[in-house]
């Protein structure tokens, strides 16, 4: 599965190298340039945009009009086709190995489209040159975070009412305020120290709770029983009494799964309410319960897998996290190529780089695209012989919504547009506008193999729609649009 983070807009942070917002801004007409001013000069008003200061303003929406109709980039043509030539163009030289290097990670991004799985697709997407800024500060904010995330878990587990917690709670206090977390993520010797340090607190959290956290169902169920305990006292309800009865019922399995001495003497408790449901029995079993959660609260459910995933020195010293992150990313072997190929001084490697440079752009489009439109743009990350272009755009609406825009381009049908969405964890919807009536016809026929694979994915199909543009008039565009209000992007992570 792709693992998306709703949270994360996507962070530009070289505003003097955006290639895309230099285009448009040196192709803007004077009116627009004064639109877009509105009281402000140049200078800051981008310094703005790259900074996500400006939050759907009227400057995002104008510099997103003149972005889409720039016919510049129009013109540049097809990312794999270009990155195709690139490749083709160096193998024509006798490459030096830190050269070769990046020609190695640049094949490996063309992948054929008829390979894809869902592991390969987050790596290209991961991959793809569009995160790049965003990678690096991950990169910059990983031991910041986990040291946020050392206090939240003091402050947790200052709560629980059992020595050892306390204990653990005065050892993580103790490491905040020594010297070696400062500057951990750049000396090898305190970040091994602060791993070791981190590896200390995880194994005595794994003590402390040895069968891991609570099912997170608990949590739940006994807010909702707590809630209809207050409520009960106010009112006798017999829909209430019965809905109450299906929360003490849906308890049971959650808790024979934990099979601890405390889980045990709530079951006994249990069995006692529905021999006879008694308000005061359940009364007091709720307030077991709510017990029994202090000593093992929610936020654990968080916070000791973040811990977990920061232990190792390699993911506290910044330049290995940096390196590590990067390593395959598209953009930021193109940039280190361009550099490279700088020395070459032949007629080939001035080739190489317009192609470079040319590839870059189309990166940076999709950075600008993705930051105005709060959304995630990007081109098809895929070698596929039929397409002459294709873009992808995601999107979350809502908390559990999410949207995928696939616009393509084949050779032989046209142009085809396809909106996804899923929601409720595994809902699925399929919305299609192909140009060509024939090609329409010919999705519709293998709908049944595609709603079958949908299903052996565990994936529900709910509506899947295929039309050709001249059975409606709503461009799949605007239905992405009027679809989704909300401004949170999110970002795709290995």
């Amino acid at each position: 599965m792709i693992n998306l983070n709703p949270e994360a807009r996507l962070n530009i942070l070289l505003n003097s190298s955006n290639k895309a917002l230099a285009d448009v801004i040196k192709n803007a007409t004077p009116q627009q340039l004064q639109a877009l001013n509105d009281g402000k000069d140049i200078k800051s008003l981008l310094q703005g945009v790259l900074n996500d200061t400006l939050k759907s303003s009227k400057s995002d929406q104008i510099l997103l009009e003149m972005l889409k109709n720039s016919p510049n980039f129009k013109q540049l043509g097809e990312f794999n086709s270009n990155l195709k030539t690139l490749i083709e163009t160096l193998k024509q030289e006798n490459l030096p190995q830190n050269i070769k290097e990046k020609l190695a990670v640049l094949e490996k991004f063309m992948s054929s489209i008829k390979d894809i799985d869902p592991k390969l697709l987050k790596s290209q997407i991961n991959s793809s040159g569009v995160f790049m800024e965003s990678k690096l500060a991950s990169s910059i904010q990983k031991l910041p975070d986990t040291l946020k995330t050392l206090d939240t878990l003091m402050q947790v587990l200052k709560n629980i009412p059992k020595d050892e917690a306390k204990t653990l709670s005065a050892t993580i206090e103790k490491l905040l305020s020594n010297p070696i977390v400062k500057g951990a993520n750049i000396s090898e010797i305190k970040a091994n120290t602060l791993s070791n340090n981190l590896k200390e607190i995880v194994k005595s959290l794994q003590d402390l709770t040895p069968k891991a956290t609570l099912p997170k169902e608990i949590y739940n169920l006994a807010s909702k029983l707590e809630v209809l305990v207050q409520n009960l006292k106010l009112e006798q309800n017999p829909s209430l009494n019965s809905e109450l009865k299906m929360a003490l019922t849906s308890l049971q399995t959650p808790l024979s799964s934990l099979a601890t001495r405390e889980s045990f003497v709530l079951l006994e408790s249990l069995d006692k309410i529905f021999k006879a449901l008694e308000f005061v029995k359940v009364e007091e079993f709720s307030t077991k319960l709510q017990e029994f959660i202090k000593q093992n609260p929610k936020e654990l459910l968080s916070l000791t897998p973040k811990l977990q995933a920061a232990i190792e020195p390699k993911s506290i010293l910044l330049e290995t996290l940096i390196k590590e992150e990067l390593r395959d990313d598209i953009k930021a072997n193109l940039l280190k190529l361009k550099d490279e190929l700088g020395s070459q001084n032949t007629q080939l490697s001035s080739r190489a780089m317009e192609l470079s440079d040319r590839l870059l752009t189309q990166i940076d489009y999709h950075q600008l695209l993705s930051h105005l439109s709060s959304s995630s743009s990007l081109y098809l990350p895929f070698s596929w012989e039929l397409l002459e272009e294709g873009s992808l755009y995601f999107k979350k609406h809502d908390e559990e919504k999410f949207y995928c825009h696939i616009d393509l381009k084949l050779k032989e049908y046209g142009d085809i547009s396809l909106m996804l969405s899923l929601y409720d964890e595994n809902q699925f919807e399929l919305y299609a506008v192909a140009q060509k009536e024939e090609f329409a016809k010919l999705l519709q026929e293998n709908l049944y193999e595609l709603r079958a694979k949908l299903i052996e994915s565990e994936v529900v199909p709910k509506i899947i729609r295929v039309t050709h543009e001249n059975q409606t008039t709503q461009k799949m565009s605007s239905s992405y649009t009027s679809y989704v209000k909300s401004d949170s992007s999110f970002e795709v992570k290995v």
